[in-house]
């Protein structure tokens, strides 16, 4: 998997050697470049035009959720920049929808209220959901990405995602270990008939908000939104990104989701399950690469067959591909 070679357009107006430089750095996704250079009036003179905003969604009966996102958004300008998006309850709008729980229903509503907004407004939306944990410096690093790319070469820039395929993990951890070892992170497209998916976080442009609209009418389908949107990915008609490294990841509330109706288990699938969740958490840019491996080999050791294998692999992955760097 390469990094994406989407078309930069440079900001009109008078040149300057900051924004020059600043351009020339995103081009080769050097986005780490703006810690350094001390070029944030260049970063600022792109941002003016093309400045995002942000909602997370979260249930008015989810209150702690609520208290921890805007513990993490604080009162400053990061809080200023995200804004609550209340989410819609899907027991209230279930009747008729045999496919999908009432949980699977609401988020797909109420991911159709983000894009609505992203619309209305006329400005890249970072969207998400509140089982999400962020990192250092996101306001910073989503605006870059956002001044970065032209609006028409990109569709969803993926924040964090889930997989189930183990050829498909390795090749996103590979690259997460070689920016990690630049201190750098990439954005990396998603391939055809991805097994990558997840709405916990991603960036999406109004052009793209107004084709989801679209195409993902609950008249038309019956499948959970995570899953369409990869579907619409598969079929080429959403053009997906990822960020490597992940700049958001999954928090502790993530395994008590609301979603799904499924109680918890011990079963060999629910082991499984958490060894997956804790090797998406070590993709995260700011995951402690030891704490990581601790936390899946616990999940995958009691696991069995496939499952073991394939978080021992990961496991394994994680310690290796520092030293082949």
């Amino acid at each position: 998997m390469h990094t994406t070679t989407a078309t930069i357009t440079p900001p009109r107006g008078p040149s300057s050697s900051g924004v020059v430089k600043a351009f020339a750095a995103l081009r080769n996704r050097d986005v780490s470049w703006f810690k350094t250079s001390g070029c944030g009036r260049a970063l600022e003179m792109v941002a003016h035009s093309n400045a995002y905003f942000g909602v997370y969604i979260n249930l008015d009966r989810s209150s702690e959720r609520r208290a921890a996102m805007e513990a993490q958004l604080g009162e400053g300008a990061l809080g200023k920049r995200y804004e609550r998006l209340a989410a819609v309850e899907g027991s209230a709008v279930h009747a008729g929808r045999r496919s999908m729980t009432p949980g699977e229903l609401g988020c797909w509503l109420s991911h159709r209220l983000a894009w609505e907004r992203c619309v209305s407004r006329q400005s890249p939306c970072h969207v998400m959901e509140d089982d999400v944990t962020i990192s250092d410096s996101i306001e910073e690093r989503v605006q870059a990405i956002v001044n970065a790319v032209d609006h028409q070469d990109w569709d969803i820039i993926f924040t964090d995602l889930a997989t189930s395929s183990l050829d498909e993990a390795m090749r996103i951890l590979r690259d997460v270990q070689l920016q990690r070892t630049r201190k750098k992170f990439a954005i990396l497209p998603l391939e055809i008939n991805t097994a990558l998916s997840g709405t916990a976080s991603y960036i999406i442009n109004p052009l793209s908000a107004a084709k989801l609209l679209d195409l993902a009418d609950p008249d038309k389908h019956d499948t959970p939104i995570d899953l369409l949107i990869r579907h619409f990915v598969s079929c080429g008609q959403i053009s997906a990104f990822v960020t490597t490294p992940f700049l958001t990841t999954i928090s502790g509330f993530a395994e008590q989701s609301q979603i799904s109706t499924g109680k918890a288990g011990e079963g060999d699938g629910n082991r499984f399950v958490r060894a997956a969740m804790a090797f998406r958490r070590s993709l995260y840019i700011q995951a402690d690469p030891s704490a990581s491996i601790a936390e899946i080999s616990a999940a995958a050791d009691s696991a069995q067959s496939f499952e073991a294998i394939m978080m021992g692999q990961l496991s394994r992955c994680l310690t290796e591909a520092p030293r082949r760097r």
